[in-house]
Order: C-alpha cells, then sequence, then structure tokens
C-alpha cells in the first residue's frame, strides 16, 4: 500500500485540498482505492516513517530539500526519489537512496521490488541511509558546525571593532634632501661636543 498525507508547512491548504482532490480522483481513476491509504494531517510523522518499508518521493519541479527526505534518512528508511541536484547532494553522493528521472517508471519499480525481495539489500540501504542522517543531519553532528560558524562570526566582528592605530606621519623632506636632519634655522650654533662652562 501507499500512504499520502501533510505533515505541516508546505503549500497553501487551498492549495493542498485541490492537489489532494486532484489525487484522490486520479486514484480512483485506476481503481486503486484499496492500495493507496490517505493519511490526511498528522503530527506523529516518526511513527508513520518507521511503519514504512520504502519512502518515495517523486518530485516533479525544482523544490528546495524536502523534509521528508531529512525524516526519511532518521528513520532509516531506504529512499527512492527523483533524480534532482539537491537530490544528488544530500543521498546521491553518499549512496544513501536511489535517483531515477520521472520518465523511468519501470527504474523506479525495479528498484522498489528489489528492495522488498532482497533483505540484504534492504538492511544495506536501511543501514547507509541512518548512517548518513548520524554522521550529517543529526543534532550532534550540526551543533558543532553552527558553533563554529557563530564563534567565526563573533571574532570578525570583534576584530573589525577594535581601534585601528593612527597612521605615522612621515618625515617632512626637502627637495635635494635624501633623508637626513632637515638643516638648522639660520642663526643657531650646532655642536657635537659638551658645552664648556
Amino acid at each position: 500500500s501507499t500512504a499520502w498525507g501533510e505533515s505541516g508547512g508546505g503549500l497553501p491548504a487551498i492549495t493542498s485540498r485541490e492537489y489532494e482532490r486532484e489525487i484522490r480522483t486520479l486514484v480512483a481513476a485506476r481503481h486503486l482505492q484499496d492500495k493507496v491509504i490517505f493519511l490526511g494531517w498528522r503530527d506523529d510523522v516518526p511513527r508513520v516513517m518507521h511503519a514504512m518499508d520504502v519512502l518515495l518521493v517523486p518530485s516533479h519541479n525544482n523544490e528546495g530539500v524536502p523534509r521528508v527526505i531529512l525524516e526519511g534518512l532518521e528513520a532509516g528508511l531506504p529512499i527512492v526519489a527523483t533524480d534532482m541536484p539537491q537530490f544528488r547532494e544530500i543521498i546521491g553522493h553518499f549512496n544513501a537512496g536511489f535517483l531515477h528521472t520521472l520518465d523511468k517508471i519501470s527504474d523506479w519499480a525495479e528498484t522498489i521490488l528489489q528492495l522488498l525481495e532482497n533483505p540484504e539489500k534492504f538492511a544495506a540501504a536501511s543501514q547507509q541511509a541512518r548512517a548518513v542522517w548520524t554522521a550529517r543531519y543529526s543534532r550532534e553532528s550540526v551543533r558543532p558546525q553552527i558553533e563554529a560558524a557563530f564563534r567565526e562570526l563573533i571574532s570578525g566582528v570583534h576584530a573589525s571593532s577594535q581601534p585601528k592605530p593612527m597612521p605615522v606621519a612621515e618625515p617632512t623632506r626637502h627637495p635635494g634632501n635624501t633623508g637626513a636632519k632637515p638643516p638648522e634655522p639660520a642663526g643657531t650654533l650646532v655642536s657635537s661636543s659638551p658645552s664648556q662652562p
């Protein structure tokens, strides 16, 4: 069976209702009412995630990073998603899921069947998903990165607030003078020996 639901955020309510009606009509037209479960609004997403076998994310537009993928990684779910740049960055580069284009439905179906019929492949995909979550997206892994960013920011602000040293004026150079002391004014006696009484 396939579950379809909402977990907060996302599209405005009216758009979500219109989208739900569209999906329900499609399911009915294909006689899949006994295969697709509409869960509606849920505030227990972790519990729902742990009841799943595979997470499918067939996104068809250039959205950002769906929270559902991060939730799937945390739950250790094998993920099958659209081959998009942002999904490659999250799961593709770390072998934490399987990416296919939307026009290759047979590839999606084959991957799902392989996961469900091959316990070893399923277990490996689940373990890798959880490992990527732990190493890159868990609170324990993200907190040091945030703290380091704040320390760098505070350090930069502190450095910029320090008074800058006053510039030192260069000695006045008279024309033809090579850097020696400027000549004394006329009428001044210059002596390099101590004065005598």
